[in-house]
């Protein structure tokens, strides 16, 4: 819902292209439809139906191995539910829209060129991924001891 929310307040808020520089001295806000994949890292993949199939089936393998890992614990399952949340918010766009509403820009890191603009369903798969991991990690030396 959050990521719902949250694009659904950008296209009504921020023109496509349009940049809001420093909101609250770190983020910056920038409206851009990703007819691509990974956060606007590989724009001209723009064939909407490969995309499409693409999600759909890393959605259903993440759904398939939460269900199987019924001996995971809590914290991975809870990552594994963040990756399915993320991904089923941007198969949504994908299937309802043009493309996928990203928006949010972080500052340039040294070195770099160039930043990626994201969303909060990139939020929570990222963040998903990592909880999963370190959930398996505990898992995996408990058993050990």
């Amino acid at each position: 819902m959050a990521d719902y929310a949250s694009k659904r307040w950008a296209e009504r808020h921020l023109k496509k292209g349009e940049k809001h520089d420093k909101v609250r001295g770190y983020v910056s806000l920038e409206r851009m439809t990703n007819t691509g994949m990974s956060a606007g890292r590989y724009p001209d993949t723009n064939d909407r139906t490969a995309l499409i199939h693409g999600a759909a089936l890393i959605l259903a393998f993440v759904r398939c191995l939460y269900l199987a890992l019924k001996k995971t614990g809590k914290l991975a399952r809870f990552g594994y539910a963040l990756i399915l949340g993320g991904g089923l918010g941007n198969l949504n766009d994908r299937l309802t829209r043009e493309g996928v509403t990203d928006f949010i820009r972080l500052p340039k890191a040294p070195g770099k060129h160039k930043t990626m603009v994201f969303n909060i369903a990139d939020v929570a798969i990222t963040v998903g991924a990592v909880i999963a991991v370190i959930g398996e990690l505990v898992r995996a030396c408990s058993k050990k001891k």
